[in-house]
């Protein structure tokens, strides 16, 4: 039985990912998310690009989902349930509002980028980055492809 809930959730997904890609680009959406949260879409885009490199089916080895790699936390801050995690439009516009709330908080891109790397909470407790090799890669990946 638990065989059939896997193989069945996984069929839902990728049919609602099959249309929900049917109506619009994943980077006119990406576009449109961005702009109602008031960040830079070309910021968000090289967020989603080092995040998952556009696979909104894509899952890391610590459970974020999606094209903005949320994380089952993130995505109830938003509301959403764990499937609705890998629907695009709801964890662009989830991951578009963590990183928009991140700038409202710290009103630094750096360190809005560290807080949705390696938490909100570790970027107030040390009013800056964390020294994570992995977060500074992360916000220096970022600013590159954003640049460019």
């Amino acid at each position: 039985m638990a065989h059939f809930k896997t193989l069945a959730t996984t069929f839902l997904i990728l049919l609602l990912y099959f249309v929900a890609t049917i109506d619009i680009p994943t980077t006119v959406l990406a576009d449109q998310i961005a702009k109602k949260h008031g960040i830079d879409p070309k910021l968000f885009r090289a967020v989603i690009t080092q995040e998952s490199n556009w696979n909104p089916l894509a899952v890391s080895s610590k459970g974020a989902v999606g094209l903005t790699q949320l994380m089952p936390s993130a995505a109830q801050d938003c509301g959403l349930t764990d499937i609705e995690r890998y629907y695009p439009y709801q964890n662009l516009d989830c991951g578009a509002w963590h990183l928009a709330r991140n700038y409202q908080e710290f009103q630094s891109i750096k360190k809005a980028l560290c807080a949705y790397n390696a938490g909100a909470n570790r970027v107030r407790r040390l009013g800056a980055c964390p020294p994570f090799r992995e977060t500074e890669q992360y916000v220096n990946n970022i600013m590159a492809i954003w640049q460019r």
